[in-house]
């Protein structure tokens, strides 16, 4: 009785422990700042990637090249493809939909609650337009708003634009709200033991999860998915969570840059179609102020990433900036200091300078 007492209570301090590690963690990261993102930054200079475009000048390039999951960034790729659809007359961004429709993409828990907060802050009715699907998709980030996007263009006309903007590190798409399901699929389907499920994403070549995901969305679309909509729980361990999201189209920071400064500079994009991109991802009225700022970020548990494009009257600028942990260590705390760190880099060069002395220190330590 002795050994199993003293299994027992080491087991007991071992969960004690975890609890009081874990509230140490959380109290230690209430008191962190913007400043705390650049000092990771300055100790853990592989876990990001930078790039910097300002009136033409690439100003900041930092593992430029690593290419990271995109999370919702990658919604950028769709509202271009929509606006391009748009201009071709491919899609009438006045189209009337059925919310029903759009709702049967949405899967309970698993978007931050994006999808109810764009139907009740933007009034959606019974029917709701194209256009406004899509600012669901943008300003509010739904995952069932993308997938019907993705599925009202068809993936050609995403994969257009990847090709149109030279998006050359760019990972293929697939419908990302839908693949959600893989885990249960695995699970029901293919009586996957939960226990291997991880692994087994892990060891998917990627052309079949992206098939998988096709299909899911496409028996989500004929209702023909609920068993597996029922066994969504699959997905909800760590381990299958940092799975997926290693699956996620990824992509440089050196390419969402260019993207981003194309977007706003270039005249690949109509007038026209730039105040069309004001109403999706805009944050301000360009009409009236003749300033711009488009914005989009994506985060799981182990990425957070970031594109945009701001003009005013002393310069143009693009950025991007992702950072992947996949360990989860770190991605909590900087999530809520993420959109000031943003704010700052834009708005306070001072800020701006901290960042620029980092990465000269990282590169002199490099040399």
């Amino acid at each position: 009785m002795n050994i199993y007492f003293t299994i027992l209570l080491g087991v007991l301090l071992l969960f004690i422990g975890f609890i009081l590690l874990g509230f140490f963690m959380k109290r230690k990261d209430i008191n962190k700042t913007k400043d705390d993102i650049i000092k990771l930054m300055e100790k853990n200079p592989e876990m990001w990637s930078m790039s910097v475009i300002q009136n033409d000048n690439e100003i900041i390039t930092y593992n430029k090249d690593k290419i990271i999951p995109l999370a919702s960034t990658v919604k950028i790729l769709y509202a271009v493809a929509f606006i391009n659809a748009v201009r071709n007359k491919f899609l009438n961004p006045d189209e009337l939909v059925p919310v029903k429709e759009v709702d049967s993409l949405y899967l309970k828990n698993t978007d931050g609650n994006a999808h109810n907060l764009w139907k009740e802050n933007e009034h959606i009715g019974s029917e709701v337009t194209l256009k406004e699907i899509a600012k669901g998709m943008m300003k509010y980030s739904s995952n069932a708003c993308t997938d019907f996007i993705y599925y009202r263009l068809g993936k050609d006309k995403i994969d257009a634009v990847i090709k149109e903007y030279s998006l050359l590190q760019q990972t293929e798409i697939y419908p990302i709200n839908s693949a959600i399901l893989i885990p249960s699929y695995l699970y029901i389907a293919e009586k996957v033991p939960k226990k291997n499920i991880a692994q087994t994403i892990k060891d998917m070549p990627i052309s079949h999860f992206n098939l998988l995901a096709t299909e899911l969305l496409n028996k989500i679309i004929k209702g023909e998915a609920n068993r597996f909509i029922e066994n969504l729980h699959m997905m909800s361990t760590m381990k299958v969570q940092r799975e997926l999201t290693k699956k996620l189209p990824a992509a440089s920071s050196s390419d969402y840059a260019k993207l981003m400064y194309q977007l706003g500079k270039s005249e690949k994009l109509t007038t026209v179609d730039k105040q069309l991109l004001d109403d999706l991802m805009g944050f301000t009225d360009y009409e009236k102020s003749g300033k711009r700022l488009w914005y989009k970020g994506g985060a799981t548990l182990f990425v957070l990433t970031s594109a945009g494009f701001r003009s005013n009257d002393s310069e143009n600028i693009s950025f991007s900036f992702f950072i992947e942990d996949m360990s989860a260590l770190e991605t909590i705390w900087i999530e809520k200091k993420y959109n000031e760190f943003i704010k700052a880099f834009l708005e306070d060069n001072l800020f701006r300078t901290k960042i620029l002395n980092v990465i000269d220190e990282i590169n002199n330590k490099n040399a």
